[in-house]
C-alpha cells in the first residue's frame, strides 16, 4: 500500500471526456482513427439494488438525491458519489487543521487552494483538509446511476453531510448541517447547497 495515497475525484462531462478535479487535467476517449499502443475496454458493472433493510421506528434514515437541476430536469451526479454523515462540523474541523479564513471567505476556499497541486498547493496539505472534513464520520451512502442514495439507520439528531463530486471541470464539495428525525428524511444535494472550486 501507498503510504501517501492521492485522492482523485473524476467526473464525466459526456460519454467521451473525463475530468480529474483539482488537478486541471482531462482525458478524452481514443477515436476510431487513432492508433493507441494499448487499449482495453471494460464492461460497465451492473448491480441490483438490494431491498432496504427494516429500520426500527426510533431510528432515522436519510434518502439523498444528488445532482443538478438543468432546464427543469434532474441530472444525477456520477454514480458512486459518496456522501459521508459526520457528527463533527467540517468547517470547524478545517479551521482546527489550519485552514483559517477571514470572514466572509469560508474555510473550504483554503482547502481548494491547498488542492491545486503545482499551483501553490500540495498533496499532503490537500489530504489533511479532506481528513479534517471527514473527521467524526459515522456512516454514509453511495449514489446509484439515478443520483439516489440511502444511509443506514442513524439515531435522530444533528449531523453534517460531507461529499465530493466533479462539476463542470471543477470540484463540488458539500459540507452542510442536517437534522434527522425518526423515520425517513430526505435531502437533495446540488451545486446550490455546496461549494464549487475555482
Amino acid at each position: 500500500t501507498d503510504p501517501d495515497p492521492i485522492a482523485f475525484i473524476f467526473g464525466f462531462s459526456d460519454r467521451d471526456h473525463v475530468v480529474a478535479a483539482f488537478f486541471g487535467c482531462a482525458m478524452a476517449r481514443v477515436t476510431a482513427t487513432a492508433k493507441p499502443a494499448v487499449a482495453t475496454a471494460q464492461a460497465a458493472a451492473t448491480t441490483t439494488a438490494a431491498a432496504a433493510p427494516a429500520v426500527p421506528a426510533t431510528m432515522a434514515v436519510l434518502n439523498l438525491s444528488i445532482g443538478v437541476m438543468a432546464n427543469g430536469q434532474f441530472s444525477p451526479a456520477p454514480a458512486g458519489t459518496r456522501i459521508f454523515v459526520t457528527n463533527q462540523n467540517p468547517d470547524a474541523n478545517l479551521m482546527k487543521a489550519g485552514f483559517v479564513s477571514t470572514p466572509p471567505v469560508p474555510p473550504v476556499e483554503n482547502l481548494f487552494a491547498a488542492c491545486k497541486i503545482g499551483h501553490g498547493g500540495t498533496q499532503e496539505r490537500c489530504n489533511q483538509g479532506f481528513a479534517a472534513m471527514m473527521a467524526g464520520t459515522l456512516g454514509g451512502a453511495v449514489s446509484d446511476a439515478s443520483g439516489h442514495a440511502q444511509t443506514g439507520a442513524l439515531k435522530p439528531g444533528h449531523y453534517y453531510l460531507v461529499g465530493f463530486a466533479p462539476y463542470q471541470g471543477h470540484s463540488l464539495v458539500w459540507h452542510l448541517p442536517v437534522d434527522l428525525h425518526a423515520g425517513s428524511n430526505a435531502v437533495t444535494l446540488t451545486p446550490q447547497n455546496g461549494s464549487v472550486s475555482h
